[in-house]
């Protein structure tokens, strides 16, 4: 199983997803849908070629996990394993973001 290590911004996406929930539905549904993604990096770990590019987003070799409206960018050949890069909620500008994050 690789080793799976998550951007300073994808660590505070999670926080900022958490947050929001949280004021919106209350900490327990937060915490369920926290819960829910960290176990998606679980599993981009036991299987490292899960999900899908996204051409219409990005050029850049990443592949794309939906968790509920949320998706998760990752980069599975990173030297040190595989590299979370953003969690973004679906109706965020992505383009904009992911330009923004991956180089």
């Amino acid at each position: 199983m690789k080793s799976v290590r998550l951007t300073l911004s994808a660590r505070a996406d999670v926080q900022s997803i958490w947050t929001y929930l949280a004021e919106q539905s209350g900490s327990s549904v937060a915490d369920r849908i926290r819960h829910r993604i960290t176990d998606e990096f679980r599993k981009i770990a036991q299987m490292p070629g899960r999900g899908h590019r996204r051409s219409d987003l990005t050029k850049h070799p990443v592949l794309f996990v939906r968790v509920y409206q949320i998706l998760i960018a990752y980069q599975p050949n990173d030297a040190q394993g595989i590299l979370i890069v953003a969690i973004l909620h679906g109706r965020r500008n992505l383009v904009v973001e992911l330009r923004r994050r991956i180089r």
